[in-house]
């Protein structure tokens, strides 16, 4: 009888890229070899190597989603067999999958009045910086000036401008923070704003000069109604250019203020001059009958 003895084949070279993000859909993972119709068999641990406890027995090996919540390493040992002879010398294949970055985004209240200051948001991971980006729906953009602290990599501010668009009506506006980390692994998180616009706030027009006769007084009427009316000789809803001389004659500004159920605050103005009564006299000397005055 002939006895053929084979030689074991070698080591088979895997070729595919080594790291993933959590939920990133995989390729298959691949192996390649100069011998021809070779089979491969894919093992999870080494200890079974020359066994029939394999993961699958083709050139490509399905890994599928894989969810992490930290970094995370995947060994295979792939082996090739010619003949029904098996490689002793498995090529090891390490794939990492890394967690999505866990993002906050803070320094966002819920709503705003137009007229409030422009706010600093922070956003900040857990993981190391590549990029990051803040966005907006408001036009023109509220989100701008996106720095990066320089000391950890790790946290991102940006500004947000309740008044940027001075709309009419109110306004939704949804703030994205969008993260990518030092693995390409990108993950965002966003905060729904509303911005309320300003009431329109005004009085009835009053004259432009006064003069200080007593008792006059006039009435001052508001809208929307239940502001406020503040001023020199303002009292009661009521303007008296007489009290508002006590402290010189000249300009007199009233202003009415109103607040809105949505906490927004407006103002109107108007501007008086406030004059004396003029003071008038007269002398007559002594006439005869019949003179002319």
């Amino acid at each position: 009888d002939t006895i053929v003895i084979y030689a074991r084949p070698g080591t088979p070279q895997p070729v595919t890229p080594l790291s993933y993000c959590s939920s990133e859909v995989i390729p298959l993972l691949t192996v390649t070899s100069n011998i021809p119709n070779a089979v491969y068999t894919w093992y999870e641990t080494p200890t079974l190597v020359g066994t029939n406890l394999f993961l699958t027995q083709n050139s490509f090996y399905n890994m599928g989603t894989r969810v992490v919540l930290r970094d995370t390493v995947y060994r295979y040992y792939i082996t090739q067999s010619i003949n029904n002879c098996e490689g002793t010398s498995p090529a090891q294949l390490d794939v990492s999958v890394h967690p999505l970055p866990i993002l906050t985004l803070s320094g966002l209240s819920s709503q705003y009045c137009q007229s409030d200051p422009v706010v600093t948001i922070v956003g900040a991971s857990n993981r190391q910086y590549q990029s990051s980006l803040f966005i907006s729906n408001q036009i023109p953009s509220s989100v701008s000036g996106m720095l990066v602290n320089a000391a950890n990599n790790q946290i991102s501010m940006g500004y947000f401008n309740p008044g940027g668009e001075n709309a009419l009506t109110e306004k939704l506006y949804t703030v994205k923070y969008i993260y990518t980390d030092n693995f390409g692994c990108k993950d965002s998180v966003y905060k729904d704003v509303k911005v309320f616009p300003l009431p329109r706030v005004s009085f009835n027009t009053l004259d432009t000069t006064y003069c200080t006769y007593t008792n006059f007084k006039i009435n001052l009427f508001g809208n929307p109604p239940s502001g406020t009316f503040q001023g020199p000789g303002v009292n009661a809803g009521e303007f008296n250019p007489l009290v508002a001389a006590s402290s010189g004659f000249g300009n007199k500004t009233i202003s009415y203020s109103f607040t809105d159920i949505n906490g927004c605050f407006n103002q109107s103005f108007q501007t008086v001059k406030v004059y004396p009564v003029p003071t008038a006299s007269f002398s007559v000397s002594s006439l005869c009958v019949g003179d002319s005055i």
